[in-house]
């Protein structure tokens, strides 16, 4: 659909989704998501209820991960949201 109404919006002047995201000055769906979900987790971290999620590192290490990711056994929860979660927090910090 974006794709559509950016064609439609710049018209013969369209050559590609990501030159017309640069010229109408529009950042992209996955960087959209990204943001909120770094947003989101964020939030998480200051609610009590939710802050245990993320376990924090006893010690920081050389390329500064401050959240142990969690063992992950199976598929499955390797692409659920907590991992990925963790992922976005340790590569913000």
């Amino acid at each position: 659909m974006k794709k559509i109404a950016l064609k439609l919006i710049l018209g013969s002047k369209y050559v590609s989704y990501e030159n017309a995201m640069e010229v109408l000055n529009l950042t992209t769906l996955t960087e959209r998501r990204k943001q909120i979900c770094i947003s989101f987790a964020r939030k998480t971290l200051k609610n009590s209820k939710f802050a245990p999620w993320f376990k924090k590192k006893q010690r920081s290490t050389r390329r500064g991960h401050l959240f142990k990711l969690p063992k992950i056994r199976t598929t499955s929860y390797e692409n659920s949201p907590l991992p990925y979660l963790t992922h976005l927090l340790n590569d913000i910090n």
